[in-house]
């Protein structure tokens, strides 16, 4: 849960490209409440990753008690990416899209009588990548479930809240709630990892509340804000590289990965991650020599599509340098030191009906 921060030089140009990635401080293939090892936001020794603890309080005029049981207690990661402003914080809207991680690991409470909890995340600040943390509970104590939508808290301040009566006063477990209302169910769990040493992958892609509500699998309706199916026309966090051409070969793509780089490109951009016009586009073609370095966990998702110049891609990480989508150039050449793929991505497949790309 941190912000992916990658200096790309373009020319004599530095531009620097900024991702908030939005991920559980737990992933898993189902309920978990054990915690996972490695964590993605601690690899490299950046030391991102977060947790949370739970403690009772007894209750007081304004926090009146829960009710005497176990309970089960699950987290998510919350942040709004702004479309075309420069921040914002919900509802959903056209200029606003909801981005919620998998859930957190599970750990339980038990409750006597005149009593509350309180839900407290690593303070630091805990998760850079976040505004906000969802809150979901199980009434039945158990971490299998099922867990339902309880209250947000700021990832600011104490960085935790106090459970009580008040809070919970109806709640009950609705599983055809929408998002984010009261006992709506939690968003489904991050996948087991692909490989070995290597962190839990992302929530497989499904329809909404379903599916990956954070990162490249998400998609949402641009008139509305509200998620929607993939394809849509939106990619909340896409980003997508555009290098004109111009004569000057010195106007590339220079991504030295010193840590991890994690960018995908979306609908919006017709999932193309680099673009540089070729022969068949508007005058004149890129012809520059793009270099492509990866370090520690590297992932480009998306399509690099430079028809007129040469792409050099250097895999040098311990874990996985990927390009899942494709590259399209005149000349490329691939030098691996560490784990290095170049993987065609079903997803990425399935095109809106306005790409035009042909060459």
């Amino acid at each position: 849960m941190f912000t992916v921060s990658q200096a790309a030089n373009v020319g004599a140009t530095t531009v620097r490209v900024s991702r908030q990635a939005v991920t559980g401080t737990i992933p898993s293939g189902s309920w978990l409440a054990v915690r996972a090892m490695p964590q993605f936001w601690d690899s490299n020794g950046v030391g991102c990753a977060s947790t949370f603890s739970l403690s009772i309080n007894g209750s007081d005029s304004n926090n009146p008690p829960v009710t005497a049981q176990t309970w089960a207690v699950e987290l998510t990661a919350v942040r709004w990416s702004p479309n075309g402003i420069a921040s914002c914080s919900g509802p959903a809207s056209a200029t606003c899209f909801l981005r919620e991680s998998a859930p957190s690991m599970c750990q339980t409470v038990t409750l006597g009588g005149n009593q509350v909890f309180k839900v407290a995340v690593s303070s630091g600040p805990p998760d850079p990548g976040a505004q906000y943390f969802n809150l979901y509970l199980a009434p039945s104590g158990s971490c299998q479930g099922a867990f339902g939508y309880a209250a947000t808290f700021a990832n600011s301040g104490n960085f935790g809240m106090t459970v009580n009566g008040s809070i919970l006063a109806g709640w009950t477990l609705d599983p055809g709630a929408p998002l984010d209302n009261a006992g709506a169910p939690a968003p489904d769990y991050q996948r087991l990892p692909v490989a070995a040493g290597l962190p839990n992958a992302n929530p497989a892609a499904a329809a909404p509340p379903r599916g990956d509500l954070a990162d490249e699998g998400h998609c949402v309706d641009a008139s509305t804000g509200s998620s929607v199916a993939c394809p849509g026309s939106v990619t909340p966090g896409a980003v997508t590289f555009f290098i004109p051409g111009g004569g000057d070969t010195s106007t590339c793509l220079n991504l030295q990965g010193g840590g991890d780089v994690y960018l995908y490109s979306g609908y919006q951009f017709q999932r193309i991650l680099l673009y540089e016009p070729g022969p068949q586009q508007p005058a004149p073609p890129n012809t520059c020599l793009n270099n492509v370095a990866g370090h520690g966990i590297t992932s480009l998702i998306g399509i690099f599509y430079d028809p007129a110049a040469s792409v050099t891609i250097v895999g040098n990480s311990s874990y996985l340098a990927t390009i899942a989508g494709g590259v399209i150039a005149w000349t490329a050449s691939i030098k691996g030191n560490g784990g290095v793929s170049i993987s065609a991505d079903a997803s990425l497949r399935t095109w809106p009906p306005s790409v035009t790309l042909t060459q």
